[in-house]
């Protein structure tokens, strides 16, 4: 793991993606909790990924979230991560 400061700093990928018309670009953060940390900036959505642990459920942490992106991003997740 990559260290910043002298701090141990968690797992993180960026992933990017089209589905049913959109791009999406993700950053994902291991989270210290269990599970992921899903964000996608453009938006400013924030999202909890546990995978197969809720029945790869991803739910969300912010307001105002399309339920259509929600579930492209929770079936790319559940096929591909």
């Amino acid at each position: 793991m990559p260290y910043f400061g002298g701090v141990k700093m968690s797992s993180t990928y960026h992933l990017e993606f089209e589905a049913e018309g959109t791009r999406y670009d993700l950053v994902l953060v291991r989270d210290p909790y269990g599970g992921w940390l899903v964000v996608w900036s453009v938006m400013g959505w924030v999202m909890r990924y546990h995978g197969a642990r809720s029945n790869g459920e991803l739910k969300p942490l912010t307001k105002n979230i399309n339920k259509y992106d929600l579930k492209n991003i929770e079936r790319f997740l559940q096929e591909e991560f």
